[in-house]
């Protein structure tokens, strides 16, 4: 197992975090930097850290959506999206209303995460009664 005097971090500004998110890059979680050449690959395990507040709200926002990506569709509810953008917030140690149940839901649907976006819409777009 690694720990934290194996893995290497690196600063994130907010233009950073917005181009790193638009490439897929999982920023709030553990990854990878490699360093490829035709004689040797480097692979070194390295976290993303913000840099300013700004980014700190990037890193929460996709902490929720990997959190919202990780929960069974069965148990996917407004109350666990305002859980995962709780607990999101916490860690990152920002205010309550630095990030929002509504700009989860948009970053689920900027990332194409259609499923459990509709399986959290569900109760109010075909709520017919």
């Amino acid at each position: 197992m690694l720990d934290d005097r194996t893995v290497r971090f690196f600063t994130v500004t907010t233009e950073g975090a917005r181009y790193f998110g638009d490439q897929g890059l999982p920023i709030s979680r553990p990854l990878g930097l490699s360093i490829r050449s035709t004689q040797a690959i480097v692979a070194v395990p390295a976290r993303l850290a913000p840099a300013d507040p700004a980014a700190a709200g990037l890193f929460a926002l996709d902490h929720a959506v990997h959190h919202m990506l990780e929960t069974p569709l069965s148990e996917l509810t407004p109350q666990t999206a305002a859980q995962a953008v709780a607990g999101a917030v916490e860690v990152h140690q920002l205010p309550e209303t630095a990030v929002t149940v509504d700009e989860l839901r948009s970053e689920l649907w900027r990332r194409r995460h259609f499923t459990p976006l509709y399986t959290l819409r569900a109760a109010e777009d075909f709520d017919y009664d």
